[in-house]
């Protein structure tokens, strides 16, 4: 037997013969002859309608499955509007869809071509209001992805694609939406690949068995290559933004401030000086944790003399000479005391 949408019945054919009809709006039936019967033919019993929904059902026996899924439903519910019911479900119908539950055709009406889109490609036409609250909040990341870097871009597109659709991905995007507002500059970037690397987590244990696992645990390992090449390639522009303060600089007759602002300043620092700069600051000061600046004397201002650490609130943490040592002369001692002294009226952005 064939299902076929004419105006608002669903027809049944057996080859050309009509075999009965079932109208949408108000539920009632037409026989094989072609008058309204009051029992269900046997066209439209249980027996002959899709017991259960099948991604490989054809656009005949779908229909048949939306007529058993609302006889169900009339049998279920007590509908005072039983004809506004069957108006939206032949709305649905008409683009290829079904609702999931008798609540979600009250929501018809916010249906688009995006989104009658959307449910097709991810939920096997299915409406719901889940589908609906994935739609908009993919809609409202994508927009916040413009301008964003392009490995935030791809970990974004991969994980989406990877994911199956269910209750996992919904959660997902209400994880995702609730924390847009709070995502700013690079720590929305780090707090991005977090997200993403828990519900890659939560992925695993619930999916362990299916063959979803490989492309998580290869796809993972591509977002984090992903993420440490836009860190690489932006390391120094993080560096410049977190250390390079105006009221970090100082000066006086002797010496002179300067933050360092590039991974080989920091490098060549550590080097120099025979201490932990690079190894244990540059990531602190290029997170914004807090700064690092050398000081010089005028005389001589490419010789390394002085490792200061300053903590964001302007106070001096560490002034050391080569090797770590506190050993330091009057005169540098005298202008660490004026330096904190500058550090401490001067106003911080």
């Amino acid at each position: 037997m064939e299902f076929r949408k004419e105006r608002n019945f669903i027809v049944v054919y057996d080859g050309v013969i009509k075999m009965g009809a079932w109208n949408i709006s108000d539920g009632s039936f037409i026989g094989k002859t072609g008058k309204p019967v009051k029992t269900v033919p046997s066209c439209f019993t249980y027996k002959n309608l899709p017991g259960r929904y099948d991604r490989r059902f054809t656009d005949a026996t779908l229909l048949g499955y939306a007529v058993r899924r609302f006889r169900e439903w009339q049998g279920l519910y007590n509908f005072q509007y039983t004809n506004s019911r069957g108006n939206r479900l032949e709305q649905l119908i008409s683009v290829g869809l079904l609702p999931a539950d008798v609540g979600d055709l009250d929501n018809t009406a916010s249906l688009t071509k995006d989104l009658v889109a959307y449910i097709k490609e991810n939920n096997c036409g299915f409406f719901d209001n889940r589908t609906v609250s994935n739609f908009l909040a993919e809609k409202k990341y994508s927009e916040f992805l413009e301008g964003k870097p392009e490995w935030a871009k791809e970990a974004f597109r991969r994980l989406i694609s990877d994911l199956p659709y269910d209750y996992l991905k919904t959660i997902l995007n209400r994880a995702i939406h609730e924390h847009l507002d709070s995502f700013y500059g690079y720590y929305s970037l780090n707090e991005i690949t977090n997200l993403i690397r828990n519900y890659y987590k939560i992925c695993m244990t619930l999916y362990g068995s299916v063959e979803i696992k490989p492309n998580l645990l290869s796809n993972y390992a591509h977002l984090r290559y992903l993420e440490k090449e836009y860190k690489d390639a932006h390391y120094n522009e993080n560096l410049e933004k977190h250390n390079n303060k105006p009221w970090l600089s100082f000066e006086n007759e002797i010496f002179i401030v300067r933050p360092l602002l590039t991974k080989d300043e920091f490098h060549n620092e550590g080097e120099r000086q025979n201490n932990c700069v690079e190894r244990m600051y540059m990531e602190r000061v290029h997170n914004g944790e807090t700064h690092v600046v050398v000081v010089r004397r005028k005389s001589d201002p490419d010789k390394n003399y002085i490792t200061c650490e300053v903590s964001n609130n302007g106070k001096i943490v560490q002034y050391l000479k080569k090797n770590n040592s506190w050993n330091i002369d009057a005169d540098a001692a005298a202008f660490k005391t004026l330096y904190q002294h500058h550090l401490n009226t001067i106003t911080k952005d």
